[in-house]
């Protein structure tokens, strides 16, 4: 018997998936009370996901069409984290930044300085966002809009996003 063998390499390419956010809908609120939008929101990607660090990856949450002077985004009470100054922290340790919410759009870097911004804290952070229309005459709803990018190259300032209506 007679045997032949060849050795083939086989490179394959990294392809960097889109990630996902998934918010509910819609969402009710009242004027100046701060409501939570959707306390079931999830944002995934797959290979941050793989690897349970979101670093270098951010969260921007605003009015379609541009913010107004009476829209307020906050973070709700979490189990998981707490807000200090600017930062999010668990266990004291910071994993995320903020900058904004106060009539313009809120942006969440998730940095990982401190430690790990794991899944679990990615997706505690987005269903802890709550909104207040801090006016007197609120329209009847408004559309959010979530836009997150995965920080990746590839992604040329691409991510996932979703939207919710919020409205009495």
């Amino acid at each position: 018997a007679t045997n032949d063998s060849d050795v083939i390499n086989v490179t394959v390419t990294a392809q960097n998936d889109t990630p996902v956010v998934a918010v509910a809908a819609s969402a009710s609120s009242t004027e100046q009370v701060a409501g939570t939008i959707d306390a079931a929101a999830t944002i995934t990607d797959l290979e941050l996901g793989a690897l349970n660090n979101y670093a270098g990856s951010a969260l921007t949450v605003g009015r379609n069409g541009g913010a107004a002077a009476e829209d307020l985004l906050t973070f709700g009470a979490s189990g998981a984290f707490t807000v200090n100054g600017a930062n999010l922290e668990s266990g004291g340790l910071v994993f995320a930044t903020f900058a904004g919410g106060n009539g313009t759009p809120l942006v969440i870097t998730f940095t990982g300085s401190g430690t790990p911004a794991t899944q679990a804290l990615v997706n505690a952070v987005v269903q802890s966002l709550q909104y207040t229309y801090t006016g007197n005459t609120p329209p009847v709803s408004i559309v959010l809009d979530y836009s997150f990018n995965d920080g990746a190259p590839a992604n040329a300032g691409q991510g996932g996003g979703g939207s919710a209506v919020v409205g009495p």
